[in-house]
């Protein structure tokens, strides 16, 4: 199970609100992406652990849901996970979603893998020296992927109910279910094929 296998169900929710640690933001647009790799460097240090409310609710929310049916056993900020997710102690995850432009991955054993991507700017530098990033921010600045494998033959009615629960608690109007296994034959844009997208939580 997993995103490199393909044959998955992928619930995918969009959030639009940035889950970054404001002083991120703040420290990047008040030196308008004018700094040293040394500077960067003592702030992320002056700043640990890194915190945004939005990006603790997202954690809490795979702890709280439906009782505990969520809750990650692994976590890391890349595949493979080797740490064991705690859910009296969530620091470190919160920490590794509300870094700018950071990636957290959870898995649940025989349930799930997931990650969950911040969409913000992250530091940048070409020959040591920063730059704004080209790219516009995208309309959805938290991206949720969350694979079910098909083998395991996850029931569709949770799925579909879990999609519909993300997009009430996070107020998005961008909740689907893709088919990966479909949209491997796809370009590299499938969620925006309705051939590969099987459930959308918001459509009427």
């Amino acid at each position: 199970m997993g995103q490199y296998d393909r044959k998955n169900y992928i619930l995918k929710v969009g959030i639009r609100e940035c889950c970054t640690d404001q002083r991120y933001i703040d420290f990047m647009t008040e030196k308008d992406f004018n700094y040293t790799i040394e500077e960067v460097s003592d702030f992320i240090k002056s700043t640990i652990p890194q915190h945004n409310p939005l990006a603790e609710r997202i954690v809490r929310y795979f702890i709280d849901y439906k009782g505990g049916e969520l809750v990650p056993d692994k976590f890391d900020r890349s595949e493979p996970m080797k740490i064991s997710f705690e859910i009296n102690n969530i620091t470190e995850p919160v920490a590794i979603l509300s870094f700018a432009g950071g990636q957290l991955y959870i898995s649940k054993k025989r349930c799930y893998s997931a990650v969950i991507e911040n969409e913000s700017y992250n530091f940048v530098w070409e020959d040591k020296k920063s730059f704004k990033p080209n790219r516009p921010l995208p309309e959805y600045m938290v991206n949720i992927k969350i694979f079910f494998s098909k083998q395991r033959k996850p029931k569709m009615e949770f799925m579909q109910q879990l999609a519909d629960d993300m997009a009430e608690y996070f107020d998005t109007d961008y909740a689907k279910i893709i088919d990966q296994e479909i949209a491997s034959e796809m370009p590299p844009l499938y969620e925006k094929d309705p051939r590969a997208v099987i459930y959308d939580a918001v459509a009427e």
